[in-house]
């Protein structure tokens, strides 16, 4: 019977191990798993006399998993209500949603997968879609977004700015101080300090503006300084032009600076249908 004692006390040497601070009921030994470098705890210290389990590991899981909600919950507040852009819906695209149906869109997911690695990497680059309406750069740059978020633990801040629809804000709050304050103050604030950020739908605008004079020159001022603030920072351009017509439209200034930090990750539409319109 000695011997069977000692044993499972050896047994219990082995495996476990007396923590520093007494059992709280009984003041006894508490103990705890033996665990290998770098294996997380096996469960709470236990007091062998009494029974007392310490709430700590339950409480530490509960913190964590509470923080990691907190912080999904800001990201996505951030992400859904900074936005610029007519159709929120969008922004629940998921990159795993993203369909592709020829060699098209499968190199574009490609360029979209690679984007992603340099962003987790903590790579200030850009990347450039253009092609038609409809062949689907909005919906993936805001896969981007999402998975960059994930893969962040939800420790980014992200926007997307549909760059037509900022525009027409802007012009609206040229008769309106408090909202022109709002815009510029904050809106315009948070799209260049964000650390990600998709400008899509560039060069949709130039059809619409009617004062074309004040309009193009507005245009240009407010991409230029958008430009200029995001040149060295993660971006995601979204553009129906050509780098012809953006040099054209913009100046080679502002196209010099959208391309910037961009090898190898812009991709042109050419083949690609408007998905829309075949409900793909």
């Amino acid at each position: 019977m000695e011997s069977t004692s000692k044993a499972m006390q050896l047994t219990l040497t082995k495996l476990t191990y007396i923590v520093e601070t007494p059992c709280p009921e009984c003041r006894g030994d508490m103990r705890a798993w033996r665990e290998k470098e770098g294996d997380p705890p096996r469960c709470a210290t236990v007091c062998l006399a009494c029974g007392y389990r310490s709430l700590q590991k339950k409480e530490a899981i509960t913190t964590k998993k509470l923080f990691e909600e907190s912080m999904k919950t800001k990201a996505m507040n951030y992400l859904n209500y900074g936005s610029i852009i007519t159709n929120k819906k969008l922004l629940e695209f998921r990159l795993d949603q993203y369909k592709e149906i020829d060699l098209e869109t499968i190199n574009a997911k490609q360029v979209a997968m690679s984007a992603l690695d340099k962003f987790k990497n903590g790579e200030e680059v850009h990347v450039i879609f253009s092609g038609s309406t409809g062949t689907g750069k909005s919906s993936l740059s805001v896969g981007i977004l999402q998975e960059a978020l994930v893969q962040s633990n939800y420790d980014k801040k992200c926007l997307f700015i549909n760059y037509r629809e900022l525009l027409e804000q802007l012009k609206f709050a040229m008769n309106d101080a408090e909202v022109r304050k709002k815009i510029t103050g904050t809106v315009m604030k948070e799209i260049k300090l964000a650390d990600l950020i998709v400008l899509d739908d560039i060069g949709a605008e130039l059809g619409t503006i009617k004062d074309e004079a004040r309009g193009s020159v507005y245009n240009l001022d407010t991409l230029t300084a958008i430009t200029e603030a995001r040149e060295n920072k993660a971006t995601i351009f979204n553009t129906n032009l050509t780098s012809v017509q953006i040099k054209e439209a913009y100046g080679e200034r502002i196209l010099s600076r959208m391309m910037n930090n961009s090898t190898g990750l812009m991709f042109r539409f050419k083949n690609t249908s408007d998905k829309r319109i075949a409900g793909i």
